[in-house]
């Protein structure tokens, strides 16, 4: 038993040898400062002035494990472009008795009350430093004992690394920024300490109590402590606004439903609805005071504000306020992620319910008795009142009333107010083809963005369609608004295709590829009417001569030019059957076509020249002296994006066999077939070469061939080597052509067809859709409305919109269309631009009210704006700005604090004194001496200061004595304070000789 107990207590061995978890807490510090190489950094250059609020800062971050508490150590560096100091070799001995970079930001006075920056480069001045704190979730470092153990740790660690970067632990919840910390270099060692109360105590309410606790805290004697350098910065707040008006006034929405206009139509609406500037900050700064030219305590203040050497204004701006385009843009896009469709929000509509074979005769019907064109387009409100179709409107859905429908139509299609010539439309046609060139220059960069949008022209019937239904799904109904409105348009377009009537404010041609997909397919419908337009207007020309040269359509002139030129060689345009031909035309099929056949010649000549245009140049057919002519040929079928994906999907499925080639080869040569057979039609007897000769003039070469009998030269032409292939796609396609003109030819573009399958198209789309169809308008011209702007907004604003344009370029086109991110840089800009009006108007009304008051007439309202369009435009004061509030204004729109010329004896600084009087005073007066003192009636009220109590009162102390013992070499001493009504704060930094202790 005893030899049991022996080994067993031989096994029972602790290991001290084993790290802790403390020890490998800290050997994790010192790995992470040896990886952010801060033991190796040298003695930087002194600060400049305001580096801490203009420089440029970096972050670090790095995870540390204490046992199961896990850590976020960030190290905060200022990035400079100057090189540190780098020292001398005599020097390289006594590294250690130099000053690090962190105890000359403590004593440093350049950088005092940065603008923007950390708490605690705030506080201390300083530029590099560490910050340890626990991670989001886990418990807060409250109790006395944990943060000892950290510093200790810090201090081990920073003693074994030589690291002289201040290192900081955060305690108690991270909204009371409260912090310790030490830092260590050069033989001096400085500890960060902090007090935080919610009540400032009454021994401290004043220079006089804090100069007592800092000369207490450095425990040196009287006699060893120099004076103390004081700098003080007071802060006011304005944030009564009273005495001056909001100049955004929002709209009144039953105003704009009696008397809608086409103005309010055809724009968004922009400004903020509420006023966009919190407050106004003043910061009177009386910078390096020695304590014994300064008195403040409990019984007399010296610290005058009107007497401050150095004035400071910053702004504080609401965080989204509300505005008019932002909230537009929002319920619009909001539109995109709804899911009814047009039957559930309308209910069911009638003549749903019907017999397809009625549908089918009435289709025939039309499509052999088409209507007769009309002498004048009706007036559009007739129009829609006879086509709309009673709707089954549910209890609970409100669609637009119908004279606001008809308002909203009309703006749609003006053209459809008055009676119209044909001339008269196209003049119509033509100012919107020249709307956009009418509007300012844009910057270049700018320009170039706007012009990449995939939208559509400003002002055209897709941009009115856009905004208006932006702006019935404000405010005449929703979503439920939006799908009637669009029913409404699907009507209209169904209506004008039947009765030939063009659509207005559209470009003439075919889709052009570079706007959206909606205003191609109201192009490609356009063409679709005009061609039919054109086919009955030859038809109706043949039939009733005399009646249609008097009847008015809307085509462009050169259409029309065309058209008459045709008609007088053309006869009615058909579309001919394969049994149907005539027997000129088929023994024409049996005729060899080469050119070597005296045979073929002779029947090809005995054909009659049909649909020739005009004659080609001097040319002539190669086998007959005979002019060439240019045929009359059919134009290529226009076609939109998504039906030329549809073409290259079908391409690209018939494969690579032989049989897939040939049938790829067919369906791309139906046009040059097309155009083969208007040309033997126009050109009996010509061959292939003549066809080339005009069709493709670089596949016929010429060349000089010397004969030596008679020392001549003479031209041969040929064709190109891609001609003489054998198999030849051209060589086919002119052999088994027919020579047949256009207007008997089967037509490329099938005008009802494509129609139809618009109107369906049109038809099926889910209210969701249609927003999505449209938005790119509705941005486009939320940017242009920006635009318009520009002179009203901060400086940056051009720059800004350059970046906002590029990225709704690239959304616009994208396939995952985030307009999201679009929105909030609009609404962004668009409060900025209030913020400028803002404070503006504020200013403009001071500065009048100023020269009024002093026998100077203030200057009118619209001389102030254009005066504040002009200064904005330059960027610079004008001369005629002889007090700078323009460039004032616009400096305190860019920079976080902007310095007061003059301070409080500068004109600058009267004009805030005096928005800071006029608040007092509509803050104390009442009823008619408010009245009496906005209307320019200024009293002597003795009772009411000039400014409020002021909101924060910051110092900040330095000094430099021997510490810890009267021997001790003298380092340097700071303490910040900050007294405000709900926060009393030190932050002291006191230093200590570790080397003559």
């Amino acid at each position: 038993m005893a030899s049991g107990e022996e080994d067993q207590d031989v096994f029972e061995i602790t290991d001290f040898t084993t790290a802790s978890d403390w020890e490998r807490f800290i050997a994790r510090i010192e790995e992470i400062f040896h990886e952010w190489k801060l033991p190796t950094l040298q003695q930087e250059c002194p600060l400049k002035r305001e580096e801490l609020t203009n420089g440029k800062w970096e972050e670090a971050c790095e995870d540390v494990m204490f046992a199961n508490f896990r850590f976020l150590m960030t190290r905060y560096y200022l990035k400079r472009d100057v090189e540190p100091e780098i020292k001398n070799d005599e020097l390289e001995d006594q590294v250690e008795e130099v000053l690090s970079s962190a105890i000359e930001d403590i004593i440093s006075r350049e950088n005092d009350f940065p603008a923007r920056a950390h708490c605690l480069v705030r506080w201390f001045g300083l530029r590099d430093f560490i910050v340890l704190c626990p991670t989001v979730g886990n418990d807060i470092i409250a109790s006395e004992n944990r943060a000892k153990i950290l510093l200790s740790s810090l201090c081990i660690a920073i003693n074994n690394t030589n690291s002289h970067v201040p290192v900081f632990i955060q305690l108690s919840q991270r909204s009371r920024r409260f912090f310790l910390g030490i830092c260590e270099g050069g033989g001096i060692r400085t500890n960060f300490e902090m007090v935080h109360l919610n009540k400032v105590p009454q021994h401290c309410n004043h220079l006089a109590g804090l100069l007592s606790v800092f000369k207490g805290k450095l425990s040196c004697p009287l006699q060893l402590i120099p004076p103390v350098d004081v700098t003080i910065r007071f802060t006011y707040a304005l944030h009564e606004w009273s005495p001056y008006s909001w100049p955004q006034s929002p709209p009144d929405i039953s105003d704009i439903t009696e008397d809608i206009t086409p103005s309010l139509l055809g724009k968004l609406p922009f400004g903020a609805l509420e006023d966009p500037i919190v407050e106004l900050l003043l910061f009177t700064t009386w910078p390096c005071l020695s304590e014994d030219i300064v008195v403040d305590n409990d019984i007399h203040s010296d610290l005058d504000l009107t007497q401050a050497p150095a004035w400071a204004v910053k702004v504080r701006t609401k965080d989204e306020p509300a505005c008019l385009l932002g909230e537009f843009l929002e319920e619009f896009v909001a539109l995109c992620h709804r899911k009814e469709s047009q039957q559930q929000l309308l209910g069911k509509l009638p003549g749903e319910e019907f017999d397809d074979s009625n549908e089918i005769s009435q289709a025939l019907n039309k499509l052999a008795r088409p209507h007769p064109i009309p002498v004048t387009l009706p007036n559009l409100s007739a129009v829609v009142s006879k086509a709309r179709p009673n709707l089954h409107k549910k209890s609970e859905v409100s669609l637009i009333d119908d004279s606001l429908l008809d308002k909203i139509l009309i703006f749609l299609f003006p053209n459809s107010v008055s009676t119209l010539t044909g001339d008269q439309g196209s003049e119509k046609n033509d100012d919107f083809q020249n709307c956009v060139e009418e509007k300012e220059m844009l910057p270049a960069e700018l320009d170039d963005h706007i012009r990449s949008f995939k939208s559509a022209p400003p002002d055209s019937l897709t941009w009115r369609l856009a905004l208006a239904m932006c702006q019935v799904n404000h405010s005449y109904g929703g979503i439920a608004a939006v799908a009637h409105l669009w029913h409404e348009f699907v009507l209209e377009m169904r209506y004008r295709w039947e009765n030939n009537f063009t659509l207005p404010c559209l470009e003439w041609g075919a889709p052009n590829l570079a706007y959206c997909l909606l205003h191609q397919k109201l192009q490609m419908l356009n063409c679709c009417i005009q061609r039919k337009i054109a086919r009955e207007w030859q038809r109706n020309q043949q039939s009733f001569p005399s009646t249609a040269s008097g009847s008015a359509i809307s085509l462009s002139p050169q259409k029309t030019e065309q058209m008459n030129s045709e008609s007088e060689d053309e006869e009615e345009f058909f579309e001919c059957e394969d049994g149907n031909e005539n027997s000129e035309i088929e023994s024409s099929m049996d005729i060899d076509s080469s050119p070597s056949s005296e045979v073929s010649v002779n029947k090809k000549m005995q054909l009659q020249p049909e649909g020739r245009l005009r004659q080609c140049g001097s040319l002539t057919l190669l086998l007959l002296d005979e002019p060439l002519y240019i045929p009359v040929t059919q134009e290529p079928a226009p076609m939109t994006e998504d039906i030329l994906e549809e073409h290259a999907e079908v391409l690209v499925q018939l494969g690579t066999n032989p049989e897939g080639a040939a049938l790829r080869a067919r369906m791309q040569s139906a046009c040059l077939t097309s155009d083969m057979e208007a040309f033997k039609a126009a050109n009996p007897g010509a061959c292939l070469e003549d066809f080339v000769r005009w069709y493709s003039p670089r596949d016929w070469i010429e060349e000089e061939v010397y004969e030596e009998g008679t020392n001549t030269t003479r031209i041969e032409g040929h064709l190109s080597p891609r001609m003489q292939v054998s198999g030849n796609m051209w060589q086919e396609a002119w052999d088994n052509s027919r020579p047949v003109p256009a207007r008997r030819q089967k037509r490329l573009f099938d005008d009802t067809k494509e129609a139809e399958k618009i109107l369906h198209f049109l038809a099926s789309l889910k209210p969701a859709m249609v927003v999505h169809h449209l938005l790119p308008m509705v941005i486009h011209a939320a940017i242009l409305l920006l635009v318009d702007h520009i002179p009203e907004g901060p400086r940056s604003l051009s720059h800004t919109l350059e970046q906002i344009a590029a990225k709704a370029a690239r959304v616009i086109r994208s396939s995952e269309h985030k307009y999201e991110e679009i929105l909030k840089l609009i609404c962004q800009a668009e409060a900025n631009v209030a913020c400028a009006q803002s404070l503006m108007s504020k200013f403009c009304q001071t500065e009048s009210k100023m020269k009024s008051g002093s026998g100077e007439s203030g200057l009118p309202q619209q001389a102030e704006k254009k005066k504040s369009t002009k200064l904005k435009q330059l960027g610079t004061s004008d001369e005629t700005d002889d007090d700078g509030v323009w460039e004032f204004v616009l400096n305190i729109l860019e920079q976080p604090e902007v310095d007061v010329p003059g301070a409080g004896k500068g004109k600058l600084g009267k004009l805030l004194r005096r928005l800071f009087a006029e608040a007092q005073m509509s803050t104390h007066l009442e009823g008619d001496e408010k009245l009496e003192f906005s209307g320019g009636k200024h009293h002597h009220y003795p009772m009411i200061p000039e400014f409020p109590p002021p909101v924060g009162r910051e110092f900040i102390l330095r000094t430099k004595t021997p510490r810890p013992a009267s021997y001790s070499n003298h380092s340097p001493q700071r303490m910040y304070c900050v007294l405000s009504p709900n926060e009393f704060r030190l932050g002291g930094a006191f230093s200590e000789d570790t080397t003559f202790q």
